[in-house]
């Protein structure tokens, strides 16, 4: 979000624990954050700890570390990639408006996160009825974030 704001007001002087404080009292509630622990854990990853944990064969256990250690150094590798097309990109519509390169990254948020509005989980709530959204970010590297809101009745895909 400070990167965002900073791309928004390049002059201004906000360092990122002024943004974070204002943030923080000015959004409270309004717009949440899960903590990194909430977030969906990798299956190959969890498959992978499982065995190692569990097995107690160990040619199954190298197998599994092998397979761990590929799968770690993939993930590193794509990260990597995005983020030396992110900075390619930026560094390219920069200087010419009419760039042949254009990356855009989509991702989507679970329904349950976006229901409106935010409410407290206690008793006295829960017979509400708050309409969900499909809230859709759509970032195209080097221009403003767009986020897109739509109906619930619409179907993914």
């Amino acid at each position: 979000m400070f990167e965002y704001f900073r791309m928004i007001h390049p002059s201004s002087k906000c360092s990122k624990t002024t943004f974070r404080r204002v943030f923080k009292q000015q959004w409270k509630g309004v717009l949440l954050f899960e903590a990194r622990s909430e977030h969906s854990k990798c299956t190959i990853c969890g498959e992978c700890k499982h065995i190692l944990r569990t097995s107690e064969d160990a040619h199954e256990r190298a197998l599994t570390e092998t397979r761990y250690q590929d799968h770690i150094k993939g993930v590193i590798a794509d990260r990597q990639y995005d983020e030396r097309m992110d900075t390619y990109c930026e560094q390219h519509l920069g200087q010419n408006i009419y760039s042949p390169l254009l990356k855009i990254d989509l991702d989507g948020m679970d329904q349950a996160k976006v229901k409106c509005p935010k409410l407290p989980n206690i008793k006295k709530f829960e017979g509400c009825w708050r309409p969900m959204l499909h809230l859709i970010g759509v970032r195209v590297i080097g221009l403003p974030l767009v986020t897109i809101d739509t109906n619930q009745t619409l179907p993914y895909g």
